[in-house]
């Protein structure tokens, strides 16, 4: 197994399936951030970051346990971005 045992024991299967997903919801809502609105470019940069850094992520888990250590603040930091940029469109667009 490339896997850490840890994410079974803890997360079970269902949870595991809802981990990865988390991950991928992120990509999907920073791409539909850069069709759906009218971005600049520093909006579209912190969008295709943290694509690329949920992409990491998912490899990230399957090899070692850095996700878990005080590091991943910052990971999550990074990854809460698209959704930020989102609402702050959102809310734009409800005025």
């Amino acid at each position: 197994w490339i896997f850490s045992a840890f994410l079974f024991l803890e997360l079970g299967i269902l949870g595991f399936v809802i981990y990865i997903s988390s991950f991928c919801l992120v990509v999907m809502v920073a791409f539909r951030n850069t069709k759906k609105y009218k971005l600049s470019e520093e909006e579209k940069f912190f969008n295709q970051v943290a694509a690329m850094v949920s992409v990491c992520c998912l490899f990230f888990m399957m090899y070692n346990n850095c996700l878990r250590t005080e590091a991943a603040y910052m990971i999550y930091f990074i990854l809460s971005l698209p959704f930020v940029i989102a609402r702050r469109h959102w809310e734009g667009d409800k005025k």
